[in-house]
């Protein structure tokens, strides 16, 4: 057998991957300056180096490349969770805690425009209900992981079924006032406040 026939399949499958890669991140950054109504698949054929007739390839239509850019992102979020709250360096739980809200703060700050457009656009991003509940399901049963661990919920004053909505609450709140907001400095600058004043609010000794 011939071992370039093996390679062959293998370099494809990449080259389509970077391909559909490039294409969602040439979507996102058009979608950032125009917003997506104003997005046309020639624009963000050209911001990704290939034809049109290559986007229509890998996405019927906008609504559908929209979609999967917003999955993407989603996944992308709770990767960068779950890596951060496996690392063997998070031993206790306040590590592990800061390592959570960094993870989460720094992916909104990478994708800012996106995420601006999602929480102030009518338009196929907000059609994308499916995703979104998703993130939200997956960003809580990680919350309830961390809390869980070392028996940390038994440290709290308050009562332990309030503390993951009490958790999810001030990450959306953080987030949601610097998208919709003026204010463009990092996310990841309101990591250690947001963390302390969980843990204080919260009666955690």
């Amino acid at each position: 057998m011939n071992p370039d026939s093996s390679e062959a399949p293998r370099l494809k499958t990449h080259f389509r991957q970077q391909t559909r890669e490039a294409i969602l991140a040439a979507a996102e950054s058009t979608i950032a300056e125009v917003g997506v109504a104003a997005a046309r698949m020639e624009d963000i054929a050209s911001s990704a180096g290939v034809a049109v007739g290559t986007v229509y390839n890998y996405f019927k239509d906008r609504q559908q490349l929209v979609t999967a850019l917003v999955d993407l992102r989603r996944a992308e979020l709770i990767d960068r969770v779950d890596a951060a709250l496996t690392c063997k360096e998070q031993n206790s739980f306040e590590d592990r805690l800061h390592a959570f809200v960094h993870a989460c703060l720094s992916h909104f700050d990478q994708h800012r425009a996106l995420f601006s457009l999602m929480v102030q656009e009518e338009s196929e991003i907000q059609h994308n209900t499916g995703a979104k509940l998703s993130m939200v399901r997956a960003l809580n049963v990680r919350i309830e992981q961390l809390l869980a661990h070392d028996g940390a919920t038994g440290r709290f004053q308050i009562e332990s079924k309030l503390l993951p909505a009490l958790l999810f609450g001030l990450l959306r709140g953080v987030i949601l006032q610097s998208l919709l907001g003026a204010d463009r400095d990092s996310l990841t600058d309101q990591v250690a406040p947001l963390t302390q004043f969980f843990l204080r609010g919260a009666g955690y000794s």
